[in-house]
Parts: structure tokens; sequence; C-alpha cells
């Protein structure tokens, strides 16, 4: 759960427009829903640059591109919640 939480804190803090395709893209591949929660939530923080990107919709194909399009039109939540930080139980 720890390993967890600091990963997706690392990426959730250094989304950024140059990395929320590739990001997104990833988190879905791979089925990390947090990750990929972040990363819309993110992508609808900054819609008007994410929109306007010309690679995005390539490096995202048509459906999860358009995933956060209809995300934008349902008007969901631009922020995500990490929930409290898991004990450290290395010591």
């Amino acid at each position: 759960d720890r390993l967890m939480y600091m990963c997706r804190a690392h990426v959730k803090n250094g989304l950024s427009m140059t990395n929320v395709f590739e990001t997104l893209k990833e988190a879905n591949r791979y089925k990390v829903d947090p990750i990929k929660a972040d990363a819309i939530a993110f992508s609808l923080a900054n819609y008007t640059d994410f929109i306007g990107s010309n690679d995005g919709a390539k490096v995202l194909g048509v459906e999860l591109f358009q995933e956060v399009v209809t995300a934008q039109a349902q008007k969901l939540s631009t922020t995500t919640d990490l929930g409290p930080e898991p004990p450290d139980t290395l010591n």
C-alpha cells in the first residue's frame, strides 16, 4: 500500500503537459486506475492546453482522448485525493 501511495504521489506531482499523454496512455494500458484518474484530472484542469496539443490525440488514440473530452462534458472533478499516507512498515 505504501509503495503504491509513494509511486502515485510521485507521478501525480510530476504531471505536466509534456508527460500527461504518455502517463495516461500507460496507466490505461496497464490498468493502473488511480494514476489514470490523476492524469485525467490533470488533463481536465489544463483542458485548453490538453485539447490544443497537436500530438495528444495521436499518442492517446481516439477512444482515450474521447474519454477525457467526455469527462470534461460531464464536469468531472479536476482533483483526486491520495488519501492518508499508509504507515511506514519498514522500521
